[in-house]
C-alpha cells in the first residue's frame, strides 16, 4: 500500500511532504517551448523566399544559388522539427 501511493505521488509530481516540487520550472520550460514553437512559425516565409530566389539567382546573377538553396534547407529542416514538436 505504500509503495502504490509514493508511486502516485511520484507520477503527479508530488514530493514526500504533498507539495508540487517542480511546477514552477516545468511551467516556465513550457512557456520557453511554446515561445520557440510559436517564432518558428515565421520560417516559412523565408523557406518559400530563398527556395523562390534560386532560379532568379542561377540565371540573372549568377552566383548565390547553392548558397540560397542550402539556406532554405536548413530553415526547412527547422521548420518540419518545430511542426513536428507541435503537432505532439
Amino acid at each position: 500500500m505504500w509503495g502504490w501511493s509514493k508511486d502516485a505521488n511520484i507520477r503527479a509530481g508530488l514530493s514526500s511532504s504533498g507539495k508540487i516540487a517542480t511546477s514552477g520550472i516545468l511551467r516556465f520550460l513550457d512557456q520557453i517551448v511554446g515561445f520557440v514553437l510559436a517564432a518558428a512559425k515565421w520560417l516559412a516565409l523565408p523557406v518559400v523566399t530563398l527556395l523562390f530566389l534560386q532560379w532568379p539567382l542561377r540565371t540573372i546573377v549568377g552566383t548565390y544559388s547553392r548558397e540560397a538553396n542550402d539556406l532554405g534547407q536548413w530553415l526547412f529542416a527547422l521548420y518540419v522539427a518545430a511542426s513536428i514538436a507541435a503537432a505532439t
